[in-house]
């Protein structure tokens, strides 16, 4: 449980178990305010409803697992050894590095790597940064304020940068590394992605399905953590996931990870071709974002044979999409006073009429995580 007042927090024995230390008592989240000072909220309490379940049903695409709520003492009682990976966007990593370091400590795990995006480094600000006990590399801005991603990782792992998939534009900012892990065959790459919001969807997806494929087809595993910036509680993620199960990806965390009073969104993930995934969100409020984290045995057997798809584009089935769009009524849409509601309603009925007219084929086979169902193929209404 999380108590909403303001302690700070300290390690001896007198803290209080799970009692959270914000960053500003005047955040706008659920549980950094309070008319009561007795006021306590449970963490599965904190985000109710609309998890991505019903979400991931729409786009015929699913999470590895159900992500879970967890304060620090569940969290502890949840986590065990094996190869963990955690991720907070930071909203300036040096501003809020002390309180993140008090949060790490009270946690009882050794973290194989740590990811952060929005650090907002400028020149000469990463050798501030220091974690006893790992090794770092970063990636920022050379011009203007925001954005900008970080790695730590244990040092007792060997590492190469790998700057081929390491960016930072208008449209994607990343960095990459790849290790080896004892008595595992395959190498493992780890990255972190940030995806500025006023980019172009299209090129971030198009560095996004370079990098995955990269892994994939050199039979790697991957763990690829950020700020995504794409909501996967709307339904207009479907491109997106489409995106990453094509390369035998999949995300890893399926309820929402940043909180106000008013909203909520799945913006934030880790995106993984292993099989096996622990995940969690954890509810603090050091930053609007809460840290998410999984957990895997990487074995050899984790990864299986993902087969591959693609939609049946035949004259047949391109006359059937132009006979169902031709007898669909918008005349809702038009009378829609609100613009995201109108499109939202358009898009989905135009994905059903899309996915019925040009239904899945299996076209062959790929290394990847298995699902039941292959990716979406996406063309303009102007190509059919």
């Amino acid at each position: 449980m999380y108590y909403h007042e303001a302690y700070s927090i300290s390690l001896n024995s007198d803290t209080p178990k799970g009692v959270c230390k914000p960053y500003c008592s005047e955040r706008s989240l659920p549980f950094s305010y309070s008319s009561s000072s007795r006021d306590f909220y449970e963490p599965d309490s904190v985000v109710p409803g609309n998890d991505l379940d019903s979400i991931t049903d729409a786009n015929n695409i699913g999470c590895i697992t159900e992500s879970r709520y967890l304060s620090i003492e569940q969290f502890n009682d949840f986590s065990s050894n094996g190869f963990s990976i955690f991720h907070l966007n930071s909203r300036s990593l040096i501003r809020n590095f002390d309180n993140i370091q008090d949060y790490l400590l009270l946690l009882n795990h050794n973290f194989i790597a740590l990811g952060f995006t929005e650090t907002w480094f400028k020149e000469n600000t990463s050798p501030l940064i220091h974690l006893e006990g790992y090794s770092f590399v970063e990636n920022h801005r050379q011009v203007k304020r925001g954005g900008g991603v970080c790695l730590f990782l244990r040092n007792d792992f060997v590492f190469e940068v790998r700057h081929d998939l390491s960016f930072v534009n208008n449209d994607v900012e990343s960095i990459f590394i790849e290790i080896s892990v004892p008595n595992v065959t395959k190498r493992v790459v780890i990255g972190v992605i940030y995806r500025p919001p006023t980019g172009s969807l299209a090129n971030f997806y198009n560095h996004l399905c370079n990098i995955l494929s990269d892994i994939s087809s050199h039979s790697k595993y991957g763990f690829v953590m950020g700020d995504f910036n794409v909501d996967l509680c709307k339904p207009t993620s479907a491109e997106f996931l489409s995106n990453i199960v094509s390369c035998g990806f999949s995300p890893c965390v399926s309820k929402p990870t940043r909180v106000t009073n008013s909203s909520k969104s799945l913006i934030d993930n880790i995106l993984t071709n292993v099989n096996h995934i622990d995940d969690c969100i954890m509810v603090t409020d050091i930053t609007d974002h809460f840290p998410i984290f999984i957990h895997t045995s990487i074995q050899s057997s984790s990864v299986n044979t993902l087969p591959m798809y693609c939609r049946n584009y035949s004259t047949r089935n391109v006359q059937s999409f132009i006979s169902s769009i031709s007898l669909v009524s918008w005349d809702h849409i038009y009378r829609e006073s609100d613009v995201n509601i109108s499109f939202d309603t358009f898009l989905a009925t135009f994905q059903e009429i899309y996915t019925s007219s040009f239904p899945l084929i299996k076209i062959g086979k790929k290394k990847g995580r298995k699902s039941n169902l292959g990716p979406l193929r996406y063309t303009s209404i102007d190509q059919v």
